[in-house]
Parts: C-alpha cells; sequence; structure tokens
C-alpha cells in the first residue's frame, strides 16, 4: 500500500518550461540579469530564469587580467548575451560588454604625459603596462633605459609591477600607446654640450 512518488519528473517538465519561453524570450544582444551559481579558473555561471549561461573570464573585464575576486555565488550579475546555442545548451554571456570601452575614454591622455600602470605581460620585444583596465601601452625594449643596453626585458622589469611612464605617442586606429619607462637615469642626449 506504499505510494512512490517522484519529483525528478516534475522538476524536469518546470525546466523545460521555462528553457522553451527562455528560447523565445531571449537574443543575442539582450542584457540579463542573472545569480551566480559557482565560479572557477576560466569563468562563472550563472543562472538566468533556470537556465546556466558562463561568462568566460576574458569575458569578466576589460582588462587582460580580470579580477574575479569581487564575484561571489549567489551575487547577482547584468551582462550582455553573446551566443545562444540551444542545442548544445550552451549560452555565452559577457559582462565587459555592458560597461564603457576604455578606447573610448583616450582623450584623457596625450603624447609625453606621464603615466602610473602595471606591468601585465613581458615578451622578448618590450612590456605591456596596463594605464587602467582594458587600456595598455608597450614599453619597447629599446625604451627602458637611456643609458644601459637591455637584452632581456625582464632584467629591467617583472609581471605585476608597479611603474611610471611617459606616452611617446597614441594611435587610436590601431589601439596602440608607446611608452617610455621612466628611470630616474639622466639622458646623454637631452644633456648640454660644451664646445
Amino acid at each position: 500500500k506504499n505510494i512512490i512518488l517522484s519529483r525528478k519528473v516534475l522538476l524536469e517538465e518546470v525546466k523545460k518550461e521555462k528553457e522553451d519561453r527562455l528560447k523565445t524570450d531571449l537574443k543575442c544582444g539582450d542584457i540579463v540579469s542573472g545569480i551566480i551559481s559557482s565560479r572557477h579558473d576560466f569563468g562563472i555561471f550563472i543562472d538566468i530564469g533556470g537556465v546556466e549561461a558562463l561568462i568566460p573570464k576574458s569575458e569578466i573585464s576589460w582588462s587582460r587580467t580580470a579580477d574575479m575576486s569581487g564575484l561571489h555565488e549567489g551575487d547577482e550579475v547584468k551582462a550582455k548575451i553573446l551566443s545562444l546555442d540551444w542545442d548544445s545548451n550552451r549560452i555565452t554571456l559577457s559582462i565587459k560588454q555592458t560597461l564603457e570601452e576604455p578606447w573610448s575614454k583616450i582623450d584623457r591622455y596625450q603624447e609625453n604625459q606621464i603615466i602610473n600602470g602595471k606591468v601585465v605581460n613581458i615578451i622578448a620585444q618590450g612590456a605591456f603596462v596596463e594605464i587602467e583596465p582594458g587600456l595598455e601601452g608597450f614599453i619597447h625594449i629599446s625604451r627602458m633605459s637611456p643609458v644601459k643596453k637591455i637584452k632581456k626585458p625582464d632584467e629591467i622589469l617583472k609581471r605585476n609591477d608597479l611603474v611610471s611612464a611617459s606616452i611617446l605617442s597614441i594611435d587610436q586606429k590601431n589601439k596602440k600607446i608607446s611608452l617610455q619607462l621612466i628611470t630616474g637615469e639622466t639622458d646623454p642626449w637631452q644633456q648640454p654640450v660644451d664646445i
């Protein structure tokens, strides 16, 4: 005389109804709100009306070094829909696409201006410095010292170093900023010569 019931079928039906509703309501480019359901090294999953969507780490911030420490399970976030693949149950979102693009504020900077930033990447030719989230300048190895011949950028700089630099040029079209490291060394080419 025992009756065994299962909520699983009911929950699956409810989930399917929510999914069907979202399939008709959502489209790429929409801004949605959701609750963070889990956080991983590669990004965060959020629940948008009963369906999970992924915000990859690269889409959290305009910064190359996206900081996820301020995002916790249960937090509500707003994001833009980048792709909807209902066949594979994959929805990709972006928080950074809801924020102002950093290059839209480039007019605040000009040549010869001194900036402070953080070294975010080092390559054989030089170092990338983040001036503000999503806005980076490049210090060529030849611009790291006016008096020393530097063979490797990591002789002078390390990742996460805080540095001061002078803006040499801004190429808005190609989104490139050239920098010169300020070292405190006296540039012999700038000294007056007695003849």
